[in-house]
């Protein structure tokens, strides 16, 4: 395994599909990668966090045993709109609520999106073990993961952000990453997947949510290859569809996915 340095890595979004990034994550680790620069967003900001605090294990167990966590729990509100409890999200982000700590715990520089609703635009919080900290950390992960609709989004310094990989006035850029050689993007969804067309307004919800993620993928990609000195790009994916939910957050699910990212990982790494 030779990636020419610095090494890139970019974990999109993909709520609970997340269970295979993570897995997917956890792989690449235990093959010996190590990135210089990871950037994430939604569920792929969490993941990143798992590597970035040293607490990927926790990750992993708690992606297993999701139903002990009941992800989504209801509790409207309708200003600004939401139907879950973004409390779940907390709790799946409090190992970075010890900033002191998750300054010792940094193990590479590691940039969260978010979309500031009041700008109508990505915002690129950079945490650094050098020093630069865009924090409150925990805050800027939840805020990633603030699904619309599904989670409210989080309030932090008078400025309103929600999920990172929702579509906005501007459009998703990675260019926090340049100056890398190379770049693995960890995508949950794959291109077949595009155009399928369902009755049900549920599934239809689910196909366009499915359909974002790509679009924030190639709009990313297309931002690396417009730099001045361009990386090499690998995209890396499920070796199959993940047909559950991405609100799926259900061990039944999740479990199996987790495992599958681990071994499509392997099949990345043996096949370089």
């Amino acid at each position: 395994m030779e990636f020419k340095r610095p090494l890139g890595l970019v974990l999109t979004g993909g709520g609970a599909l997340g269970s295979w990034q993570a897995g997917c994550l956890q792989g690449l680790l235990d093959g010996g990668l190590r990135p210089d620069r990871v950037l994430g967003y939604s569920s792929g900001a969490l993941a990143g966090a798992g590597g970035f605090l040293g607490v990927m294990p926790e990750l992993v167990r708690r992606w297993r045993r999701i139903d002990e966590g009941r992800i989504l729990r209801f509790s409207p509100k309708f200003s600004p709109f939401s139907l879950f409890s973004g409390a779940s999200l907390f709790e799946s982000a409090s190992a970075a609520r010890d900033e002191t700590a998750a300054r010792r715990s940094a193990s590479f520089d590691f940039t969260v999106v978010t979309v500031d609703l009041g700008r109508d635009e990505p915002a690129y919080h950079r945490f650094s073990p050098s020093g630069e900290w865009d924090g409150p950390l925990e805050h800027r992960l939840v805020a990633s993961a603030s699904i619309p609709v599904i989670f409210p989004p989080v309030e932090i310094g008078g400025c309103v952000f929600s999920d990172g990989g929702i579509p906005c006035g501007k459009p998703l850029s990675y260019a926090s990453l340049e100056g890398c050689r190379e770049v693995i993007v960890i995508e949950m969804v794959r291109p077949e997947e595009r155009g399928r067309r369902y009755w049900n307004p549920l599934r239809r919800y689910e196909q366009q949510g499915r359909e974002a993620a790509l679009d924030q993928a190639e709009r990313g990609i297309a931002s690396l290859r417009a730099l001045p000195d361009p990386p090499r790009v690998h995209r890396l994916r499920p070796s199959r569809i993940l047909e559950f939910s991405m609100l799926d957050f259900k061990s039944a699910y999740c479990s199996p996915a987790l495992d599958g990212g681990i071994a499509d990982a392997r099949r990345f790494l043996d096949s370089l």
